[in-house]
């Protein structure tokens, strides 16, 4: 098994998920994991052929960051370097979004006052026209455009100040515009994910600080 072949497994599914506007962080999650562990199925299959045909299966060092997949063999806790889980332990990375693109921290670095995108790709191929689109096709891009990745690491938030109560739920009556700055440091649940009943559960395996790196020139 080589890692090019591991990684185009990734990059594969990766690539699918690009440009996709996720309902909420949970359904982003979920998507993330479906792609680690389809990559990781396609490793062991793989792996499995090479050394049914009497050959000598390449051992696979870990990976960084998100797309990091490798087989843990040896106790994983809080105090294990980050290169180092992987799956079946999935990190749930906060996710900061750059137009319709989602990007877990791991996935960035930061640069003076803003986030950028780890590694030699530094843009995302935004959509500037469509055209076409019905009940059966989707649109179409028409105007693909070249953006770099620049999230800033303070925003100004519309929040509620005031709530008026309904019968169907409380309604914001008032709003005022507040600074936030994302952490550079933040705590990390890391789950553990493990056959239940013919499909996937996930438990709290422990929580870990993740410090945003500095990008590297």
């Amino acid at each position: 098994m080589t890692k090019k072949t591991l990684s185009a497994a990734l990059m594969l599914g990766l690539c699918g998920l690009a440009g996709t506007a996720f309902a909420s962080e949970q359904a982003f999650y979920d998507s993330m994991a479906k792609v680690r562990a389809q990559a990781l199925s396609a490793a062991q299959i793989q792996r499995a052929t090479l050394v049914g045909r009497g050959k000598q299966a390449e051992p696979q060092p870990p990976q960084e960051g998100i797309s990091g997949i490798s087989y843990v063999t040896d106790q994983v806790d809080a105090n294990t370097p980050w290169e180092r889980i992987t799956y079946p332990y999935i990190p749930y990375f906060s996710t900061y979004f750059f137009k319709n693109f989602g990007f877990t921290v791991d996935m960035l670095c930061v640069n003076g006052d803003k986030l950028e995108r780890k590694g030699p790709k530094k843009t995302v191929t935004d959509c500037q026209g469509w055209s076409g689109g019905n009940d059966r096709h989707d649109p179409v891009c028409t105007k693909p455009v070249e953006v770099f990745v620049a999230i800033p690491l303070t925003y100004q938030e519309e929040v509620c100040v005031q709530w008026k109560p309904r019968h169907d739920g409380p309604v914001c009556v008032a709003t005022e515009l507040k600074t936030v700055t994302r952490p550079l440091t933040q705590k990390v649940d890391v789950y553990k994910v493990r056959d239940h009943r013919g499909g996937d559960k996930r438990d709290l395996a422990f929580t870990k600080e993740y410090t945003i790196p500095a990008c590297q020139p």
